[in-house]
């Protein structure tokens, strides 16, 4: 479960527009009759010393509203994660 801190830290109006702002930033969005139902948050260009020294894309959040779950909306986001990556 997401704790209100995490919400407020990563996920505020400010916190998201910091992110769309962010070239290496890439949000994929799954949206039903115009609203939105889930996304995907990847990072180009991200390093991490278990990937060595070529940059990767990294998967940041996956998120699905609950009504939504199980439903192939996470695994449709995850796969054109893949795609992009």
């Amino acid at each position: 479960m997401v704790g209100a801190r995490e919400v407020l830290h990563h996920l505020s109006t400010g916190a998201i527009a910091r992110s769309l702002a962010d070239p290496a930033t890439v949000f994929i969005v799954a949206e039903r009759a115009g609203h939105l139902i889930g996304f995907a948050q990847l990072t180009i260009g991200a390093t991490h010393a278990c990937a060595g020294p070529e940059a990767t894309v990294e998967l940041g959040r996956l998120y699905v509203q609950r009504a939504f779950a199980g439903k192939g909306v996470g695994t449709m986001l995850l796969a054109r994660s893949e795609e992009l990556a």
